[in-house]
């Protein structure tokens, strides 16, 4: 037992006065001792009893009854013997010794040692007292402690070896291995024949690395004693850390032929022959240590271990299960049990045994990495991606856990994040196959064919013989139809897997694309020799043949589908139509009767036979078929017209169909539709509302209700539709288009930006996402951004005019109008006949100050369409650069002639008209303006102005009124209010308006110095003063400023200050 080495010590030290002969119980202690030296404990009791029955005060008998009970393991009744000593005798340091031991036995170990310190302090210089404090200590794994203890006895006895070897213990625990192997070395010269000493050395010289070393001091402590098993069993270590597997085994064998009970060797072997592949031989190992022990946790999970190896699953199972019922929260079981149920396909089971270990430990990357594999087998994408995310948080650069978070992120729809992490995994090792194939895979999902292409031959490139990068390259190829590319790619993955059924399947339909059908039979013919039984490569070649004419050839190949499946989709239909191709119209009824059998309410086989029959002249079958059309489908009629371009009269069949039936949802939408197409928006929104009212789920209703609103102008209701649409679909990008298309129509840009930044994050080749976030950047101003999202656009269709005059657009408004006219320039390649591309080209040469060039732009576009209001308006604002009026108001005319409600032509007339002193003509074309566009605040200013300067006040406030009613935020309105009212004395009134300005534009010098005018008339001059004072702080050499301030202090009676003004005035206008 743990207590035998303090047991034999203390004994010793305690009973020590029998040496003298001493004995007050008449011999009967001297009797006891005898029988407790040869362990007979029971007769040992019963004559210290004796003992203590003729003297209950002999201190002596109560110490060896509470050794005898002690060795018996009843070291309660142990404690109580010596305090029942110590009570007679406090002073005797061995009992305490003796106490502290039994308290030490029961694990109360700080009682234990208090009693032990007890004990010292009694008698501080007796050496083996010290040591077995040290060793005490050292079971309690206080190391440092038992060092100092060792220390203290042996500064009283420093040729102890005993003590030098258990002070060597003691530091190994420390990890101090050059300390502790000076103790070693100190105990061999102490005692040279000192086994434990050899080995303890050994053991530290192995810790240190020393491996050779450690062999030899082994095989020094077996040569002086060959009976200690810890020897054998750590030689054996030693000698398989070197790869010496054989010789350990001779060692381990020693070990357990000294002792078959030792199962650390057992262990050992088990573990060593595992390493070597033999694993049979290592279960066996594993047995014989649990034959002896059946709770040795790590023997059942290296038992499952090896099991694993074999492909033993279920019994290794078993292993790992007994392992953390033996021991809760043993981490290496748990882990291998995770493992072992994700193998056997129980991925619930594998996340509870991951969540276990994470309990016990979370800081465990493996346990995150392969439970997030377990999600991923489980569909559990985003919790997948979570897990991967918890292990990048520890290593940020694993790139297999960045690959495999790409994979999760992928099958979520979230490609731009995959291709992220591919990326990043791309950095811990460029040339991953693997992981660049499904980052090409990735490219492919985001629409971006073309990089799809570039990528899967980056993968070739580093490993020629990938082939599912040449049968992806195939598909991404076949998308872009380039399809004798395609053909090359499957073929080179078909050069390396004959056996691939898809490439063969895939090489066909590309070879078909190709025209080249001869070819394309043979491929399909390659994947029917490798499954003759699949109904669908049949099915194929029968169409490829059908398409090549080679009709009797296609229906043998149905024929084949038929065999292999009578009711595979769509065959008797298909047979029935080369049937009627080869004029052999009965057994094509015969087809549609069967096709009919499988699919009664497909409309488009009754026609199709009534058809045959018409032409059969059988009419009276030919009619039950189209009357069997119209009842299953009323709608078939308008949907034939609609599908004919025939929109009104499709729209009349839906009205009579909504007459029998009007709660039918399918005939409104219908009709929505062909309205939508005839561009009657209001009847077509009417329709699409009803859809809602009736049915609010119906499919596609969100989606076309959005588009026709948009093109109404209510951009509200728009929205609202395309939020709609999303819930249903959020994945679908038209009604995300869209609902960017109402946010700028809104004028709410930044969530335009947002919206179109979803569209991108899933899909980043689509061009009319860049296209909006361009427009919506432009109305943030961020007029760079814009022109680069305008970039990604043209990038992605350089042939799209409109992405050319919106960039050309952005330019201006950007003040870059040089560049502008290039942009407008590539549009205009594109198509030299479009007038708008002209005219905004002429708008851009006149901002870049080109006027010549800009007339023969604006001449262009005339030319093409002599009714473009743009046009005409633009050549007149060119006329009027150039100072020739009378022609800028003949370019007006033309203009309005073209369309009279154009209010900015009528504002640019009456402003040259204004310029010109024909103010009567100019206020009349300013009111025409503002009946054109009542929301253009700029027309009712200008009105307002002209009127101003007439003297007609009262007029003008009312226009200047309207004015900052529509844009209450136009400064230069709030000015000329203030002024009108200013001139007609109503001061209070003039200095709120220009406070309105000020508050707008504070930086306006001029308004301030009015503003003080307007103060002084009311007297208020101190407020004056404040005024002028504004304007001076902005431009200090305001000589009108200082003048006014000077009669402002006159009047206040500060005369002094007046003259300081008065002389500033002077000195300014002087100058």
């Amino acid at each position: 037992m743990k207590l035998a080495a303090l047991s034999i010590l203390i004994m010793a030290l305690v009973l020590t006065p029998l040496a003298s002969g001493e004995d007050p119980s008449g011999g009967w202690l001297g009797k006891a001792i005898s029988f407790y030296s040869n362990e007979s404990y029971d007769l040992a009791l019963l004559y210290v009893n004796k003992s203590l029955d003729i003297d209950p005060a002999y201190p002596d008998a109560w110490n060896l009854k509470g050794y005898i009970l002690s060795d018996l393991g009843r070291f309660g009744e142990a404690l109580i013997c010596f305090n029942r000593s110590l009570e007679i005798d406090p002073q005797d340091p061995y009992i305490w010794y003796s106490k502290g031991f039994v308290l030490y036995g029961m694990g109360i170990d700080e009682e234990a040692m208090e009693a032990y310190d007890r004990a010292i302090e009694l008698n501080s210089s007796d050496p083996d007292l010290w040591r077995a404090r040290g060793l005490a200590l050292y079971s309690l794994g206080r190391y440092d402690e038992a060092v100092d203890s060792y220390d203290e006895a042996l500064v009283l006895d420093p040729a102890e070896g005993e003590v030098w070897y258990q002070k060597g213990l003691a530091l190994l625990g420390m990890r101090s291995y050059d300390k502790a192997l000076e103790c070693y070395d100190l105990a061999i010269i102490i005692d040279e024949e000192d086994a434990a000493s050899w080995h303890g050395k050994g053991f530290t010289l192995y810790s240190l690395g020393r491996v050779e070393e450690a062999i030899d001091c082994y095989d020094r402590a077996i040569d002086i004693d060959p009976s200690i098993t810890d020897v054998w069993y750590n030689k054996g270590i030693a000698l398989g850390s070197l790869g010496r597997h054989e010789e350990a085994f001779e060692c381990y064998d020693a070990a357990v032929e000294i002792d078959p009970l030792y199962h650390p060797a057992w262990f050992n072997k088990g573990l060593a022959l595992y390493s070597l592949g033999r694993a049979e031989e290592a279960i066996a190992c594993y047995d014989r240590a649990i034959d002896i022990d059946p709770n040795l946790v790590a023997v059942w999970n290296n038992k499952g271990n090896a099991l694993y190896t074999l492909d033993r699953l279920e019994e290794a199972l078993e292993c790992y299960r007994r392992a953390v019922e033996i021991d809760p929260d043993y981490s290496n079981a748990w882990y291998n049990l995770g493992v072992v149920l994700h193998r056997l396909g129980r991925g619930e089971d594998a996340l509870e045994a991951y969540d276990r270990l994470i309990e016990i430990d979370p800081s465990r990357q493996d346990v995150w990495y392969n439970r997030g594999l377990a999600l991923y087998s489980l569909g559990r994408y985003d919790e997948a991606a979570a897990c991967y995310d918890h292990v990048l948080e520890m290593d940020p650069g694993d790139g297999e856990v960045w690959y495999n978070k790409g994979l999760a992120l992928g099958r979520l729809g979230r490609f731009e994040e995959a291709l992220g992490c591919y990326d990043e995994a791309l950095k811990a090792d460029p040339e991953q196959p693997d992981v660049m194939n499904n980052r090409c895979n990735t490219l492919y999902a985001l629409g971006r064919y073309n990089d799809s292409v570039g990528c899967y031959d980056e993968v070739i490139g580093i490993d020629l013989g990938y082939e599912n990068a040449w049968y992806n390259r195939g598909v991404a190829l076949y998308k872009l139809e380039r399809y004798q590319e395609a053909a090359t790619s499957y073929g080179e993955a078909i050069a390396l897997n004959g056996s691939r059924i898809d490439a063969w399947h895939g090489m066909g339909e590309a070879l078909a694309s190709a025209g080249r059908y001869d070819e394309a039979v043979e491929s399909y013919d390659g994947a029917i020799a490798l499954d003759p039984g699949d109904p669908t490569v049949w099915y194929n070649r029968g169409l490829l043949l059908y398409n090549a004419s080679r009709l009797e050839e296609a229906v043998e190949s149905y024929d084949e589908v038929i065999e292999l499946d009578p009711s595979y989709e769509g065959v008797w239909k298909l047979k029935g139509l080369a049937l009627y191709d080869l004029g052999r119209f009965e057994e094509a009824i015969d087809c549609y009767d069967e096709a009919l059998e499988i699919s009664p309410s497909d409309v488009s086989l009754w026609y199709n036979k009534g058809g045959l029959l018409f032409g059969l002249g059988r009419y009276d079958e030919a009619i039950e078929c189209y009357d069997r059309v119209i009842e299953i489908d009323r709608y078939e009629k308008g949907d034939a017209l609609y599908l004919l371009g025939r929109y009104d009269e499709a729209i009349e069949c839906y009205d009579k169909v909504i007459e029998v039936s009007p709660l039918e949802a399918k005939a409104w939408y219908q009709k929505g539709l062909a309205h939508q197409i005839l561009g009657e928006y209001e009847r077509s929104a009417e329709c699409y509302d009803r859809v809602f009212e009736l049915d609010p789920s119906y499919e596609g209703v969100s989606l076309k209700r959005g588009l026709v609103l948009l093109k109404l102008g209510d951009y509200d209701g728009a929205l609202a539709s395309y939020d709609l649409a999303l819930q249903e679909d959020s994945r679908d990008l038209e009604a995300a288009r869209g609902r960017g298309e109402a946010l700028l129509g809104l004028e709410r840009f930044e969530e335009a930006v947002a919206s179109f930044d979803r569209i991108l994050a899933n899909a980043s080749e689509d061009g009319g996402a860049w296209h909006g976030r361009g427009q919506a950047l432009a109305g943030l101003q961020r007029y760079d951004e814009a022109i680069e999202s305008y970039d990604r656009a043209i990038a992605i269709n350089t042939s799209e005019k409109i992405l050319w005059i919106g960039r050309g657009a952005v330019l201006e408004e950007a003040g870059r109008s040089g560049d502008a006219v290039a942009s407008y320039d590539r549009a205009i390649a594109l198509d030299q006949e479009d007038p708008e591309a002209w005219s905004v080209r002429g708008r851009a040469l006149a901002k870049a100050g080109r006027l010549e060039d800009a007339a023969s732009s604006y001449d262009r576009a005339i030319a093409l369409d002599p009714s473009s209001a743009e046009a005409w308006r633009g050549k007149g604002t060119v006329f009027e650069a150039q100072g020739l009026a009378e022609e800028a108001i003949e370019c007006f005319d033309a203009a309005l002639a073209a369309n009279p409600a154009d209010a900015e032509a009528w504002r640019l007339k009456g402003q040259v008209l204004e310029g010109l002193g024909r103010k009567e003509e100019a206020l009349e074309s300013y009111e025409r303006a503002s009946e054109a566009d009542p929301s253009s605040a700029e027309a009712w200013k200008k009105e307002g102005d002209l009127l101003s300067g007439m003297k007609r006040y009262s007029e003008a406030l009312d226009s200047y009124a309207t004015a900052a009613e529509i844009d209450p935020t136009d400064g230069a309105v709030w000015r000329s209010r203030g002024s009108v009212l200013q001139s007609l004395g109503r001061l209070e009134e003039a200095v709120e308006s220009y406070d309105r300005a000020l508050a707008i534009d504070p930086g306006d010098a001029d308004l301030w110095y009015i503003r003080g005018t307007a103060l002084d008339g009311l007297q208020r001059h101190e407020e004056a003063i404040e005024s002028y004072d504004r304007a001076l702080a902005i431009n200090p050499g305001d000589a009108r400023s200082w003048n006014r301030k000077g009669d402002a202090f006159y009047k206040l009676g500060q005369h002094r200050k007046a003259v300081e003004c008065y002389d500033k005035f002077i000195e300014l206008s002087s100058g």
